[in-house]
């Protein structure tokens, strides 16, 4: 599969095949012109450092990536965590409310049973 260049940038490889196809015409003109050697040597040098800067973007935007999935992974577990210790509370809470009714009920049997003596007296 041949690689597809963004609209309006042309691609490595096309970048690459042009050069390439330019090197017997370039020999020629080297022998003919030492300005010429300078030039290819500048050209070949810039190629180079692009292609070193291109890894280093592409190196820079993938610890961005890894940061900002990391940075979300912990959010999601620390969501997670709260919404444990939320149903864990609630959980406690319908306990307590089921214990105090109950005492309640124990109570009113206890004051009911109490009347009833107290009325049979």
């Amino acid at each position: 599969a041949e690689m597809q260049a963004l609209p309006g940038r042309t691609s490595m490889a096309a970048v690459a095949q042009r050069i390439l196809a330019a090197v017997p015409a370039l020999l020629s003109t080297l022998l003919e012109d030492p300005r010429a050697i300078a030039t290819l040597v500048a050209g070949v040098c810039g190629l180079l450092l692009f292609w070193r800067l291109q890894e280093r973007w592409r190196e820079k935007a993938q610890e961005g990536l890894v940061a900002q999935r990391d940075e979300y992974r912990a959010a999601e577990m620390k969501r997670i965590a709260e919404e444990v210790e939320e149903r864990r509370r609630h959980k406690a809470l319908e306990k307590e409310l089921k214990r105090a009714r109950w005492e309640a009920k124990e109570l009113e049997e206890t004051r009911r049973a109490t009347e009833a003596e107290a009325q049979e007296v």
